[in-house]
């Protein structure tokens, strides 16, 4: 296990900003133009002062909780990442206006914490969703989608260091839950919520969806841009990495469609996995 030391002074600031603008702009999701570029220099900053001591993802396993995102929330589960990879690779760009469009027919719904489980040889994501059956039904479906993903390091000669090899394995539903506000004019207006979570988590739970086998085995890499004791900043890198790394590399402002995911440890998180996450 890696043990790593205080921040450089010099991260201080870009790590104060950027904790303020994922609590104002919902991890970056309603951040305005002048919020967004001024998150996005702080990342760089990150960047340009964690780019002397990369480290691959199995270095620093732990809990840790998406806190900004230039991408959806959803585009860090490595599902996403892979199903992005591959639409990019059918025609440059398609992950962007896809995946987007997803969340805009999406838009009913709301994105939950979204958190990584790392171990030495494993991902875990799993995205908190709550999602409105139909605009002004009072019913709503909550879950977990939790994505399992095999993790290697890269190696170093071609891709550079601090670079992460991903491989979806499969993709489950946890934690399924569909309430209900029933009318109930005879008693003036609708009864208490109406939870229907037994029956559908028997059900949904047992569906394991072998998901890295649907998208075609596409491996995704992962570079760690930062790291520290509460920190993680990672970015995914285009599919043909040999010959982009070193736009990937540069510390010039994010481009547009850049995938940049910052995380801050979790709260009582030293380091272990097994006391918050069931499936490890």
């Amino acid at each position: 296990l890696l043990t790593l030391g205080a921040p450089a002074r010099g991260a201080a600031s870009a790590k104060a900003t950027l904790i303020r603008l994922a609590a104002v702009t919902n991890r970056g999701q309603s951040a305005t133009p002048t919020e967004t570029a001024e998150a996005q220099r702080c990342l760089t900053d990150l960047q340009s002062l964690g780019s002397a001591a990369a480290r691959d993802l199995s270095l620093v396993p732990g809990v840790w909780e998406l806190a900004f995102a230039e991408v959806e929330p959803f585009r860090a589960s490595p599902f996403f990442m892979a199903l992005g990879q591959a639409l990019d690779r059918f025609r440059l760009g398609a992950a962007d206006r896809n995946l987007a469009a997803h969340r805009l027919a999406t838009s009913v719904g709301t994105i939950g914490r979204t958190r990584w489980f790392l171990t030495e040889d494993e991902l875990a994501s799993e995205v908190e969703l709550r999602v409105g059956v139909l605009p002004g039904v009072p019913a709503e479906l909550r879950g977990t989608v939790r994505t399992i993903a095999d993790l290697s390091p890269s190696d170093a000669a071609a891709d550079g260091e601090g670079v992460s090899v991903l491989s979806v394995r499969s993709t489950r539903i946890l934690g399924s839950e569909l309430s209900a506000a029933l009318p109930d004019i005879a008693n003036g207006g609708q009864t208490g919520t109406l939870s229907l979570a037994d029956p559908l988590m028997r059900v949904i739970e047992q569906m394991e969806v072998p998901s890295g086998l649907l998208l075609g085995g596409e491996r995704v890499k992962l570079k760690t841009l930062f790291v520290d004791s509460e920190l993680l900043l990672v970015s995914v890198l285009p599919a043909d990495t040999a010959d982009r790394l070193a736009e990937t590399e540069s510390l010039a402002a994010a481009a547009p469609g850049q995938q940049r995911f910052l995380f801050l440890r979790a709260a009582g998180d030293q380091g272990g996995v097994e006391q918050d996450h069931p499936g490890v």
